[in-house]
């Protein structure tokens, strides 16, 4: 096409200026080689330009420097303009149309491999060592209250052992205002409204009742299978969306400025050590805890004992 146009001019030029061809021929011979090779590079440029665009911006080619001659020339740089780098800036995404560009600079992006988990875990609120009467309760209670908590259990099969098999009236009370009543109905528990003593050398019996409220109703307590009851207030804590239960023994407390800020722990599914950090650690794993003495110097007193027998 633009050669053409260069032909068209040197016509045009020819036919209306015949004196200019009379006294001026070289300068238009001169002008049409100029139009001429202005066709022809224009040509090549036109057809080229694409596939070699990428080339033409690592290095600059001998037709780069043609431009910047050409375009300095008077009555030449009218029809030959330098590209500015506004201009190739629009003109760059339409010769890579259907390509998607991505800048990785901007762009973060995790990779995980099939068949694996991520060694990153979200850390909660409050770690609970322990998922015994007190863990357990813990967990619901701070659960409900929108806390985020993670309770750590060696075991978290059904105890199977006589102990804690009577709980008082205050007791009863606390986990009645706890909201965990429930928990001690469909477990065979037995209403306890005091104790008998018997006298085995005269055979006489003597009834000690719980104390009466302010009402005049007669505080009662609960009796059942231990075992049965850990397992309902572990079925209401893990009903809680922010409970989560962990089982797995804690090996040790993590300390940071004598400040506990979390625990390390055997995972017992995969026996993978890891660890787990929150602002607030419970310690509630039983009469042998193993973390007391890092916390608390005073030695457990044993002041009493009930004694329990099993019916085949």
């Amino acid at each position: 096409m633009w050669t053409f146009l260069g032909i068209a001019s040197f016509i045009y030029v020819y036919k209306k200026c015949g004196d200019l061809m009379t006294y001026a021929n070289k300068e238009v011979l001169l002008s049409v080689l100029v139009f001429f090779s202005l066709g022809l590079v224009l040509s090549y440029r036109y057809h080229f330009r694409g596939p070699r665009q990428r080339q033409q911006q690592k290095q600059k080619s001998h037709l780069g420097v043609l431009s910047d001659v050409l375009s300095t020339l008077p009555l030449v740089g009218f029809f030959w303009a330098k590209p500015t780098p506004g201009s190739q800036q629009v003109e760059q995404p339409k010769s890579r149309k259907g390509r998607r560009e991505v800048n990785f600079a901007d762009v973060y992006l995790t990779e995980t491999a099939p068949n694996t988990t991520s060694s990153l875990q979200c850390d909660p609120e409050i770690i609970i060592v322990g998922s015994g009467v007190l863990g357990s309760s813990l967990a619901t209670v701070l659960s409900r209250d929108g806390r985020k908590v993670t309770v750590i259990e060696r075991d978290l099969k059904e105890p199977d052992r006589i102990v804690g098999e009577l709980l008082q009236p205050g007791g009863f009370n606390a986990l009645r205002d706890l909201g965990l009543e429930d928990t001690v109905e469909g477990i065979d528990s037995q209403i306890v409204n005091g104790y008998i003593i018997h006298d085995l050398e005269s055979k006489s019996e003597v009834e000690i009742p719980y104390p009466t409220s302010e009402d005049g109703r007669v505080a009662s307590g609960r009796s059942f299978h231990h075992g049965q009851f850990i397992m309902g207030l572990r079925r209401a804590a893990m009903a809680e969306p922010n409970a989560k239960f962990i089982e797995g023994t804690v090996l040790q407390l993590l300390e940071e400025d004598d400040c506990v800020v979390g625990v390390q722990y055997k995972d017992k599914e995969t026996g993978d050590t890891k660890e787990l950090h929150a602002p607030l650690t419970v310690v509630a794993d039983g009469l042998f805890s193993k973390f007391r003495k890092t916390l608390v110097s005073n030695k457990v007193t044993v002041s009493s004992h009930f004694v329990g027998c099993i019916l085949k």
